[in-house]
């Protein structure tokens, strides 16, 4: 039995495909391991994510002072 999980860094497509899928979670608040559940994006790439976009808040609020 193979297992069918590909491992390693995705593709740009792929990056892209899962932003547009768990960006709109982030947006509503829900935690990661939740849109992890949902999605079936695991809870390590989705708190990756995740912190990129805090990070980039941050840096917006930090230019608006």
């Amino acid at each position: 039995m193979t297992n069918s999980r590909k491992v390693g860094r995705p593709s740009l497509r792929e990056q892209l495909e899962i932003e547009n899928k768990i960006k709109p979670l982030f947006d509503i608040g829900l935690d990661p391991e939740v849109v992890s559940e949902k999605t079936g994006i695991s809870v390590k790439t989705v708190r990756k994510y995740f912190r990129i976009w805090i990070e980039l808040m941050r840096e917006g609020y930090e230019e608006d002072f």
